[in-house]
C-alpha cells in the first residue's frame, strides 16, 4: 500500500477511535448525575448533619468532578418518602431502611460504617425507676416509629412483658434530642433514644439523665447508591469513600460522628433488620 494511502487510513483510524471514546464518555456522563444529591438520615439536626458531613461532601465532589449537595429532611418519614422515589443519588441510612431501599430495587449497598449502635432507655437522674419494669403505666418518649432505636427498644420492652399502648404510653418526639429533653423537662418518664445522640446532648442536659437499659449492638448506617448509576462509577465512588476514610480529614470526620470506619458493603445480613421496620412497611409489597 502506498505511503500516502497508509497515512490516510491512519488518520481515519485515529478519527474513528476518537469518536468511539467520545461516544463512551458521553454515555457515561449521561448515566451519572450532573449534581450528586446526598441524602443524610435526619437523626441529628440539619445544621449538625451538614456540619458533620461537609468534609465528606467536599471530598466526593473533587473525586467525582461534579457538585455534591447535602440534603436531609424535616423528619424520618419525609426522608423515607424522598428515598422511596429515588430522590437521592447517594443515601446514608440505618440498616432497616437500607434493607427497605435495596429490597424495593432502587438502591444498592456501597459501604457501611463499622461502629455498632446501641439504643438506651434514659430516665431523669433523680427518678426512682431502676429498670424497664418500673416503667409500667408511664409515658415513654421515642424519636419516631421509623427510628431503628424506637423499634429495637420497643421490642426489648415487649420481651419484658411491656407492650406499647397497653402497658405504657408512647409519645413521639420526632427526634432523639427532643425525646431526651422531654425527660429532662418532666414531660415523659423515660426516653428510648440512640447512645450516640445521647452523647451529643449539651452537657447540662446529659447530666440530668441516667441510663437504665442498653440494647445489644446493632449495625450502624449504610451508604447506598442508586442502582441506575453505572457499575464503574459506583466503584469509583467507593474508592473515594475508602480513600477519604484513610485520610486525616476522614479520620477526624469518623471520630466526630462516632462512626468507626468505612468498609465496602453488600446486601448480606440486611434482611435481619427487616424485623425493625414498622409493621406497615414490613408488610408492604
Amino acid at each position: 500500500m502506498p505511503e500516502p494511502v497508509r497515512a490516510v487510513w491512519r488518520a481515519l483510524l485515529r478519527l474513528l477511535l476518537c469518536c468511539v471514546c467520545w461516544s463512551v464518555a458521553c454515555a457515561q456522563a449521561a448515566d451519572r448525575p450532573a449534581v450528586w444529591r446526598v441524602g443524610l438520615f435526619p437523626n441529628l439536626s440539619p445544621v449538625a448533619l451538614v456540619r458533620l458531613y461537609a468534609p465528606l461532601g467536599n471530598y466526593l465532589s473533587a473525586g467525582l468532578d461534579a457538585p455534591v449537595q447535602l440534603y436531609t429532611a424535616a423528619d424520618f418519614r419525609a426522608y423515607l418518602q424522598t428515598l422511596a422515589r429515588g430522590g437521592y443519588d447517594i443515601a446514608v441510612v440505618p440498616p432497616h431502611l437500607a434493607w427497605y431501599a435495596v429490597d424495593r430495587g432502587g438502591y444498592v449497598p456501597l459501604a457501611r460504617y463499622t461502629a455498632k449502635l446501641h439504643g438506651v432507655l434514659v430516665v431523669r437522674r433523680d427518678s426512682p425507676v431502676r429498670s424497664p419494669a418500673g416503667l409500667r403505666g408511664a409515658r415513654i418518649a421515642f424519636p419516631d416509629p421509623l427510628a431503628l432505636m424506637t423499634q429495637a427498644i420497643q421490642r426489648a420492652l415487649a420481651g419484658d412483658g411491656l407492650k406499647a399502648g397497653a402497658d405504657y404510653r408512647v409519645v413521639m418526639a420526632q427526634s432523639h434530642n427532643n425525646a431526651a429533653f422531654m425527660v429532662v423537662r418532666g414531660q415523659a418518664a423515660a426516653a428510648g433514644i440512640g447512645l450516640i445522640p445521647l452523647r451529643s446532648l449539651p452537657r447540662e442536659a446529659a447530666d440530668e439523665l441516667r441510663v437504665i437499659y442498653t440494647t445489644p449492638p446493632l449495625s450502624t448506617q449504610y451508604i447506598l447508591i442508586k442502582a441506575s448509576v453505572p457499575a464503574a462509577v459506583r466503584r469509583a465512588v467507593l474508592s473515594d469513600l475508602l480513600r477519604f476514610a484513610a485520610s486525616a480529614e476522614g479520620r477526624a470526620f469518623l471520630a466526630r460522628g462516632g462512626l468507626g470506619g468505612i468498609v465496602p458493603a453488600d446486601a448480606a445480613g440486611l434482611s435481619a433488620y427487616r424485623k425493625y421496620l414498622p409493621p406497615e412497611l414490613a408488610a408492604a409489597p
